[in-house]
């Protein structure tokens, strides 16, 4: 009889969970700071849960009741680029052992709703 062992290792579990309360700081600076704490083979999760926008083939992470986001030419400005969190949180290149990317958007935003 053949015994295997599997020697269990320590996984980090780490996540970023964004949701319609969190705009006092803005997504990008959290992703950064979330990104600084990634160590090789950690469990990472980044759920997002509120509007985006889609323009130009690019989505926008969009905080509600935001009345200065009134037409498509103050989004790239005022919005957080979807690319833009994924480009922090793989920026050193870590081997990671799971990464989950969830974003729950009920609803596309439109600057007609403010």
């Amino acid at each position: 009889m053949n015994v295997i062992h599997h020697r269990m290792s320590y996984k980090r579990k780490l996540a970023l969970i964004l949701s319609n309360n969190d705009y006092e700081q803005s997504n990008t600076k959290l992703a950064k700071e979330f990104a600084e704490q990634i160590q090789e083979n950690d469990l990472i999760l980044f759920y997002y849960s509120s509007c985006v926008y889609q323009m130009n083939e690019k989505c926008y992470l969009i905080p509600i009741q935001n009345q200065h986001l009134t037409n498509e030419e103050t989004i790239p400005d005022l919005a957080t680029h979807l690319q833009t969190i994924f480009r922090h949180l793989f920026k050193e290149k870590k081997q990671l052992f799971v990464s989950t990317f969830i974003l729950d958007c009920p609803k596309t935003y439109s600057t007609n709703l403010y």
